[in-house]
């Protein structure tokens, strides 16, 4: 639950962005504004997020890049719970596909010698896992899943507990194999003739399509650190080199930085409940600059990026410092004055509101 939440978070970021940029803000808008200086002057990456985002939307993005990383934070105190749960639950769900849903089918298929033998033994020695060596031997016999022993006992539980999910290259030969059988242009799915049945039931394959939808999470699950760092990943609101280019300039100034204009969004607010998340905007910067190191691999790209935000801190700290001085310079006029004075003053500003 907590990674569909990540999921939902982060392409809402994403699609937000990438909406502004797609519909940067008209001349009529900027004039309306309080923008300042000529439409000319102003660039397309101005156009695109700092002259076009409203205050809401500027404190919608601060709340969502706070949630985005407390559910990170939380995702990774649970990691390595986490991890051993679903490595067992998805070790769970493999085999009682592979043991349970396609054990009748693969009885049936190597009793009647039909073409679907071979790739279906083929996926039980892939991936089914047996309690030992002679269980794994007994289970693809084809002797044995011929039997009528085979055949009237229940097959769901034919294997050990135990956290062992199958390995990356083994979930995807898997999901390929099911993938190509239960496909409807498949020949084991279709009828050879108008009265014959195919190979594979309507029910068989619906089970095979429903595991290879539900198998798509595995491989996600089964990297839960790399997920949880991508799902978190907001490099895409700093990074800007495609404006770069179209204006042809160098470098953008801090001020048109989109983590800087939402910073500067909360510290306008003062005392309000978006205070506490002065800090959410500028994690921007070490997601970029770990994608810099990472990713790109660019030094320079993270000069820029340490440079930009020791500018933005500095320009934090001296706007924080002035607000405590003008409430601490209100607070000492307050108490220089008359009680009696201050509460006829309270009782005007009533009066007038």
């Amino acid at each position: 639950r907590g990674g569909r939440y990540m999921a939902a978070v982060h392409s809402r970021l994403s699609e937000f962005v990438a909406w502004k940029c797609a519909h940067p803000v008209g001349d009529a808008a900027l004039a309306e504004s309080a923008a300042g200086g000529t439409s000319e002057a102003i660039n397309g990456y101005e156009r695109a997020l700092r002259h076009n985002l409203s205050a809401a939307e500027c404190g919608a993005l601060v709340e969502m890049l706070s949630m985005l990383d407390s559910l990170r934070s939380a995702l990774r105190r649970a990691e390595g719970r986490a991890e051993a749960l679903l490595r067992h639950s998805i070790h769970e769900q493999t085999q009682a596909f592979v043991h349970g849903a396609l054990g009748p089918t693969t009885r049936k298929a190597v009793k009647h010698d039909k073409p679907l033998k071979k790739a279906l033994l083929g996926l039980r020695g892939l991936a089914a896992d047996f309690p030992s060596r002679e269980a794994r031997a007994e289970g693809m016999d084809e002797a044995v899943l011929r039997s009528k022993e085979f055949k009237a006992g229940d097959h769901a539980h034919d294997f050990p507990p135990r956290a062992a999910p199958p390995a990356m290259t083994q979930l995807w030969l898997l999901r390929s194999a099911v993938r190509a059988l239960s496909d409807d242009r498949s020949l084991f799915a279709q009828k050879s003739s108008l009265l014959a049945e195919p190979d594979l039931s309507r029910e068989v394959a619906k089970e095979m399509r429903s595991f290879y939808v539900q198998s798509a999470h595995f491989e996600p699950l089964l990297q839960l650190s790399a997920t949880v760092e991508a799902l978190s990943d907001v490099s895409f609101l700093w990074t800007r080199e495609f404006y770069l280019e179209l204006c042809d300039v160098v470098q953008f100034p801090t001020s048109m930085s989109l983590p800087w204009v939402l910073t500067e969004h909360v510290l306008r607010q003062r005392n309000t409940p978006l205070m506490p998340l002065l800090l959410a905007p500028l994690g921007v910067y070490n997601c970029c600059a770990d994608a810099a190191l990472r990713q790109h691999k660019q030094q320079h790209l993270y000069a820029e990026i340490e440079g930009e935000l020791a500018l933005v801190f500095e320009q934090v700290l001296f706007t924080l410092s002035e607000q405590v001085f003008a409430h601490c310079k209100t607070r000492a006029s307050l108490m220089l004055l008359d009680p009696a004075r201050l509460g006829g003053i309270a009782a005007a500003d009533d009066g007038a509101a």
